[in-house]
């Protein structure tokens, strides 16, 4: 029941799957598969800040449930750590070496005959070598929420015998966490686009659109509490959408709540997404099913029922918070912040130094933003991505555009601000990067799909978004497995990546059977996406028609 006695379905997951295409599960199939892919080409610990996400995920594994680390100094990297990504190949021996030299991560020089023995490689309970230089480094990660690393210590206690294995195994099964929440993507996309009225061929392309950005298949197959963040921020977009077009119903405002305390209670960006949570109430409240003479004035004030229950329970992230701010005087204390300089830097020059770090790194720079797209390609990938976005938000109006893109868009600008705050000599810059928009990602990809559907005819969009997605994808890898297995200077060729690619099989965790059979399959399960793409588009059918048919009952909605 809706709060005025009229009858509202409210969004049910398992009605959703029942009506999902076919090719948007085979999507999904294939974009699962291509995250586990991607969690073998980047070699252990080398995902941003991924030793560090990976200390304190063994660390909540062998702390109680009760107990978490004060957001200061006094936690630092341990010492089995050290030895063991040393002895992965992550950093350079060369400044190993020397105690004068800064100390450097590896890149390349990862060859098949450097490979450690499978039978050789350290576990957690025994090590042996010299201390690393790393240890005692402070471990930053105890100013974030502790969901993604209580998370990752359940899936490891749940190991018997978790410490004997080879260490790079145990992460790679870390990873596949990482996996696991992110793989439902181009289902929340479809479905979200199902909810805005849309028809089968704008939900085809959401889909696709998920594959096309490279960046997010890294963030979503390494160890980094950016994939949990993605995978919750996704679903708060997805109830939202359906929230802003009248679903007011308690079962669905419960959810809202559920999945926003999640994203909260993950990093400190999704303090965002309360914003577009009061945007798509207001919104679903002008429009949600009301008998004849109900004025607008008592629509909203009816709408607080279901928005406080969202509220209520998304509140409680507020304890993490609140506790920070009462010890800490932050409600999330930096503990690495960079001192603020003397001298305020040009702002039109970290305009133009923030653009070009976070449109490349919203794309594809793998590793500690090592290697990938470079800036010409970002540099056309935005704005072509950016005029889509215009046109997609044209097509939806103002209030739900904003609610699909203020998570993104807000948690960017928050970014921005405080990394101008010490943005002075030498005018580096530091905090911006793609993947803070991780919670709005869903968003983004929605809208521009249905500004693709709108430039480009029925049975071009898929199409092209798969082209686009397979063209992106392929760069990325290839240039990735190149860098992360090659000797610099890298130069991307077929033998080249067929020698890196031999190297990866030698350091990788799993047997060279396994991931030989995992590409085989996502490369099966791509030929069939492809066909099935191609089918969907040639197949005479309703979808313009039912385009149309959906766009005149929304005309009804008032904006």
């Amino acid at each position: 029941m809706s709060l005025w006695g009229v009858v509202t379905e409210p969004f049910s997951f398992r009605r959703a799957a029942r009506d999902t295409a076919g090719v948007v599960w085979l999507t999904t199939v294939f974009w699962t598969l291509l995250l586990l892919v991607w969690s073998v080409v980047v070699p252990m610990f080398n995902g941003a800040d991924e030793p560090q996400h990976i200390d304190i995920s063994l660390d909540a594994a062998e702390m109680p449930l009760t107990g978490w680390f004060a957001a200061d100094a006094s936690n630092t990297m341990s010492e089995r750590l050290g030895q063991i990504s040393r002895s992965l190949g992550y950093f350079d021996e060369a400044s190993i070496a020397d105690p004068v030299a800064p100390l450097g991560r590896s890149s390349g020089q990862r060859t098949l005959e450097q490979a450690p023995p499978r039978d050789t490689r350290l576990t957690f309970d025994g090590l042996d070598g010299p201390a690393n230089p790393q240890f005692g480094r402070v471990n930053q990660m105890t100013q974030h929420p502790p969901l993604y690393y209580r998370l990752q210590g359940l899936l490891i206690t749940s190991w018997p015998g978790w410490e004997q294995q080879p260490a790079d195994l145990v992460i790679a099964v870390m990873r596949v966490l990482s996996v696991i929440v992110v793989s439902p993507l181009p289902l929340l996309a479809a479905w979200t686009i199902r909810g805005l009225g849309f028809d089968r061929t704008t939900e085809a392309v959401a889909a696709l659109g998920i594959v096309a950005v490279p960046q997010f298949a890294h963030l979503g197959s390494v160890v980094t509490n950016d994939s949990l963040l993605i995978g919750t921020g996704a679903l708060v977009t997805l109830l939202l959408a359906h929230v802003a077009t009248g679903d007011l119903s308690r079962r669905t405002a419960a959810r809202v709540g559920v999945a926003t305390l999640l994203a909260m209670l993950t990093k400190g960006v999704a303090l965002v997404l309360p914003a577009a949570v009061l945007v798509a109430y207001w919104r679903g409240a002008r429009i949600g099913a009301a008998p004849e003479g109900v004025s607008l004035a008592t629509r909203l004030s009816r709408s607080w029922q279901p928005l406080a229950i969202a509220g209520g329970i998304s509140s409680l992230a507020l304890v993490w918070y609140v506790e920070n701010a009462l010890r800490f005087g932050s409600l999330q204390p930096s503990i690495l912040a960079p001192v603020p300089p003397a001298e305020q830097g040009p702002l039109a020059l970290f305009l133009s130094r923030a653009f070009e770090v976070q449109t490349r790194t919203f794309w594809g720079r793998t590793g500690w933003v090592e290697t990938g797209v470079d800036t010409p390609t970002a540099t056309i990938a935005t704005v072509i991505l950016l005029v889509l976005l215009a046109i997609g938000s044209v097509r939806l109006r103002t209030a739900l555009s904003t609610v699909l893109l203020s998570p993104a868009v807000l948690a960017v600008a928050a970014v921005w601000y405080e990394s101008y705050k010490v943005f002075g000599e030498p005018f580096g810059i530091r905090a911006v990067a793609g993947r803070y928009a991780a919670a709005g990602f869903l968003g983004i990809v929605v809208v521009a799909a249905i500004g693709i559907r709108r430039v480009l005819p029925q049975r071009l969009a898929p199409v092209v978004t798969l082209l686009t997605a397979a063209g992106f994808q392929g760069l990325v890898m290839a240039v990735s497995l190149v860098w992360f297995y090659g000797t610099p200077p890298q130069v991307t060729g077929p033998g080249t990546v067929q020698a890196a690619a031999q190297a990866m099989l030698a350091w990788a965790p799993w047997s060279p059977a396994l991931v030989r059979g995992l590409v085989l399959i996502t490369a099966g399960v791509g030929v069939l996406l492809v066909v099935a793409v191609l089918r969907t588009v040639t197949t005479p059918g309703g979808g313009e028609q039912e385009d149309h048919q959906r766009q005149e009952q929304r005309e009804d909605i008032p904006a």
